[in-house]
């Protein structure tokens, strides 16, 4: 990571030790997704649920489709040892994706807990018999052996909205990450207010630029600044 990366990283941890939930704030393609993705690593690592006594708390990632791929390519390449799921797609993959994510199924349709270890295990394999690995580090079967689910869901605005009774029932998160979250600055629209109820430990917002707020209309940014840093004090 590059020294103004690090401080970002440093900023997140800041917040995280404060019990603050925030928004980073940068330029497209300075490393927001790094630094978040650092800091899920760096929590998975340091500071686990189970060393708290707590149940285990994925974190969730809500980003446009434009950049969903973009989420599980990154955390393949920097944080490998994440698991990660991309909660996208038709309805029926959605319920599929849902036995993942709550643990009861890995990807394969294996039924995970102590009574199914011992069966032998469907993989994806090449003609030659490896194990076949994709972007998505949930494809890699040695991550998913555990059986204790995702450390990361990433999903896109739309999907979150049309799934958003699922997202509120399932977990408490640990995390609730909005990229390119100056879209929730209108607070009567379906997915601001879908978001505003959601149940997460911490919030982080993260803008693609620091100046989105000079691009309302006058009479709209004091609004709109009111309306994210609400987002962020609702906390669980």
């Amino acid at each position: 990571m590059k020294p103004y990366q690090l401080s970002g990283l440093s900023f997140l941890l800041y917040l995280y030790r404060n019990g603050v939930s925030g928004i980073l704030g940068d330029e497209m393609g300075l490393g927001k997704t790094l630094q978040t993705l650092a800091l899920f690593q760096y929590l998975k690592e340091h500071d686990p649920p189970s060393a708290r006594g707590a149940e285990k708390r994925p974190f969730l990632v809500v980003c446009p489709l434009s950049v969903l791929s973009s989420w599980a390519a990154e955390a393949a390449r920097w944080t490998p040892n994440l698991k990660v799921v991309r909660y996208h797609g038709p309805a029926q993959e959605r319920e599929r994706l849902k036995k993942v994510v709550e643990g009861i199924k890995d990807r394969f349709g294996n039924e995970l807990g102590p009574v199914h270890h011992n069966k032998k295990r469907k993989t994806t394999r090449t003609k030659h018999g490896a194990p076949l690995i994709s972007l998505d580090s949930e494809s890699d079967p040695d991550k998913q052996s555990d059986g204790a689910g995702p450390d990361l869901v990433v999903t896109t605005y739309e999907t979150f909205q049309s799934e958003q009774n699922w997202f509120n029932r399932v977990f408490v998160w640990r995390y609730v990450v909005l990229d390119e979250g100056h879209k929730i600055k209108n607070d009567l629209s379906q997915v601001s207010m879908a978001l505003q109820r959601m149940k997460g430990e911490y919030r982080l917002i993260l803008s693609g630029s620091v100046l989105f707020l000079l691009f309302s209309p006058i009479s709209r940014r004091g609004d709109d600044l009111i309306n994210i840093t609400a987002h962020l004090s609702r906390t669980t």
